[in-house]
């Protein structure tokens, strides 16, 4: 009889420590949609090929941009305010699926062709800490 009352308390234990984690899951989860929520919008697309500034660009100004390089070609939009990337000839085409940005700090990112896209203030404030330098093999 006792291992029958041993595995029920085993039982209650292990449905009470999966709703905490689930429950610390949701909270993280409200947590960053939140911190989402109250990132300022942003005022430029700043773009970098390999390190070295492309262009800056308004984000009140609807435009599509092409970057070509040796490394290969983007295409970006920006489109009420918001900046997507519309086109790339990278293999993999992660940048494409990253979808819209739009607020202070938010970035698209193409790896194969070293390419950086981020939206900035045009006061150059942020609200994190810049990224050092990286080589890109």
């Amino acid at each position: 009889m006792e291992k029958a009352g041993q595995s029920r308390s085993v039982k209650k234990r292990d449905i009470l420590l999966f709703l905490s984690i689930f429950l610390a899951g949701i909270a993280a989860l409200l947590i960053q949609i939140l911190v989402a929520s109250l990132k300022a919008p942003g005022d430029i697309l700043k773009i970098t090929v390999d390190g070295t500034v492309w262009g800056e660009y308004a984000l009140d100004e609807n435009t599509v941009i092409s970057v070509e390089t040796e490394l290969g070609m983007n295409r970006l939009v920006i489109a009420d305010g918001k900046v997507f990337m519309e086109e790339a000839d990278c293999p993999d085409h992660d940048c494409i699926r990253q979808g819209e940005i739009g607020k202070n700090g938010d970035m698209i990112i193409c790896l194969p062709h070293r390419l950086l896209a981020e939206i900035e203030q045009k006061d150059g404030g942020g609200d994190r800490e810049p990224i050092p330098d990286a080589v890109v093999q």
